[in-house]
């Protein structure tokens, strides 16, 4: 799944809220220049874009953000976004759920539309990230920063924020974001990784025209808008303690919990 804001988190709810009424009192944003989102239930690719686009008036956009179900073709979805959103930079991922304003759906495609009277971007596509070089990775970031420099709207300071996607199955969350966010300096980063329905087969991003195994994108985006990233942890502790005894590190696989194979000593433990 997706990041998103948990219903139980009421100081993340409050102020998601408080930054919305900002933006909707803000006299400098008309109606027509305010972020837009939208969604599909249609899996014809071609009509489920164009049921987008109705919503997102591209002719306004400087950035769309998609997510989106990987059960599409994703090979006709590319082309239908493409042609819908040409000149356009479109960004996105596949999903294990899409979030939209009908709440959590499956089988679909949302996106979010950035308007170019309020947005400024600049997309890193980062490819192979499995064998990625740290300093070529800063090297990208800190050119995506410097040509965003001279078309920001506002000091980079202050007004900047960055949003990842990358590839869930890429196993190299760990390795990438940490040089992320210290390419970005002060620039705040948030995003998520691909999913594939829980399947745990093939994850794709899309960046540059076309979707993307093992890979990733970075969005810099500079905006007149004001903005607060939410984190939530929505996990809490229980009263039994888990040890990992052994484990792959390298593929994330837990392999012994308390000296117990781990999925029998978990579900004991969870009593499931």
């Amino acid at each position: 799944m997706f990041f998103g804001i948990t219903k139980t988190d009421k100081n993340n709810r409050q102020q998601c809220e408080y930054m919305q009424q900002k933006v909707l009192a803000s006299e400098s944003v008309d109606a027509i220049d305010r972020v837009v989102s939208a969604v599909s239930d249609s899996f014809d690719p071609q009509r489920a874009v164009a049921e987008l686009a109705q919503v997102l008036n591209p002719e306004r956009a400087e950035c769309i953000i998609f997510f989106c179900s990987p059960q599409y073709d994703l090979d006709a979805l590319a082309v239908a976004l493409n042609d819908q959103f040409a000149g356009i930079q479109v960004i996105g991922c596949t999903t294990a759920g899409e979030i939209s304003s009908e709440g959590i759906t499956a089988n679909s495609i949302s996106a979010v539309c950035l308007p170019k009277s309020q947005f400024a971007s600049e997309v890193i596509q980062l490819d192979d990230i499995a064998f990625a070089d740290e300093a070529i990775v800063e090297g990208l970031i800190s050119q995506g920063v410097t040509a965003l420099r001279p078309r920001a709207l506002k000091p980079l300071e202050g007004h900047t924020f960055a949003f990842s996607l990358l590839d869930g199955l890429s196993i190299r969350e760990e390795i990438m974001l940490p040089v992320m966010c210290d390419s970005l300096g002060s620039i705040p980063l948030f995003g998520g990784s691909a999913a594939d329905a829980m399947d745990f087969r093939d994850t794709f991003v899309f960046a540059g025209g076309g979707f993307h195994k093992n890979a990733a994108v970075l969005a810099i985006v500079n905006t007149t808008c004001p903005f607060h990233i939410i984190s939530s942890n929505h996990f809490s502790a229980g009263a039994d303690k888990l040890i990992v005894t052994k484990a792959d590190p390298e593929k994330r696989v837990v392999l012994e919990l308390n000296a117990e194979p781990a999925a029998p000593e978990y579900c004991r433990i969870m009593n499931v």
